[in-house]
């Protein structure tokens, strides 16, 4: 094919360009000598001075002859300017490999540093108090907008709502920056007692409104929220007397029978 564009190239008249009709060239290199599609406008023989004749070289209908405005940096009064693409330039081309390079290298190191921190963890090296600050933090970083404000707000966060409400001064705007500071201004002076109990706030915030769900049909879940109530003897009858017996909605969902009418009919 490249010897057909060729051929065809060698009999259109002089000052003929090769161009492509596609916006990229994929995995190749950009052929030499071709003009992209943003170097060019199609036009019509005779449109202007700076229509010329082309063969396509790449893309959609090679070897075909179209008419295209290349005005490059001349301003054409039917087509407008079309910027003539000069590449990449030595400089730039060593910018970017020296960027590509420290890029590389920096990525080497921060994996070298965890790795190194991974093993020391694991030999039984016992978590401090500024680790657990640390851990406390990330898992609070990872909480949607949503859960992340009722975590704030479940820990002394004053909302501008809240505030006109309550007419009070507000802790911060809604948004998840002011949510962020808050709780580390906390962290940064809570002991180990407070982050325990926070990371399993943290663990659990998520299952305060809902259930889990499964899809793997009709196989239940078990649900964090009651296994934790059971583990830490939290009775439920107690704590929400409308609640009764039922431990776990999704079980209970799974065992509770359709109703049946006095002709044995389910309802």
């Amino acid at each position: 094919m490249s010897a057909f564009v060729q051929i065809k190239f060698a009999e259109a008249p002089a000052g003929s360009v090769e161009i492509a009709t596609s916006w990229h060239f994929g995995s190749k290199e950009r052929p030499e000598g071709v003009l992209t599609r943003d170097e060019y406008h199609e036009s019509r023989k005779g449109a202007g001075e700076h229509t010329v004749q082309a063969i396509v070289a790449h893309g959609e209908n090679i070897g075909a002859t179209k008419w295209v405005c290349v005005s490059k940096g001349n301003n054409c009064p039917v087509h407008g300017t079309s910027t003539q693409y000069a590449g990449e330039s030595p400089q730039a081309k060593a910018a970017r490999l020296k960027r590509e390079a420290e890029a590389r290298l920096e990525l080497k190191r921060r994996r070298a540093i965890f790795e190194a921190i991974r093993e020391k963890a694991r030999k039984g090296r016992s978590l401090d108090l500024t680790d657990y600050r640390l851990i406390t933090s990330e898992f609070f970083a990872r909480l949607h907008f949503d859960t992340s404000k009722q975590f704030v707000v479940l820990n002394g966060y004053v909302t501008p709502a809240m505030a006109k409400q309550r007419k009070v001064e507000p802790s911060g705007s809604d948004n998840g920056n002011d949510y962020t500071t808050y709780f580390q201004n906390l962290v940064a002076k809570a002991d180990l007692k407070q982050l325990g109990a926070w990371l399993l706030e943290l663990a659990l915030i998520q299952h305060r409104d809902h259930a889990p769900y499964s899809y793997a049909g009709d196989k239940t879940m078990s649900d964090p929220l009651f296994e934790t109530a059971r583990r830490w003897r939290v009775d439920a009858k107690s704590v929400c007397p409308a609640a009764g017996n039922k431990s776990n909605p999704a079980q209970q969902r799974k065992t509770e029978k359709p109703a049946t009418s006095k002709k044995g009919k389910r309802s």
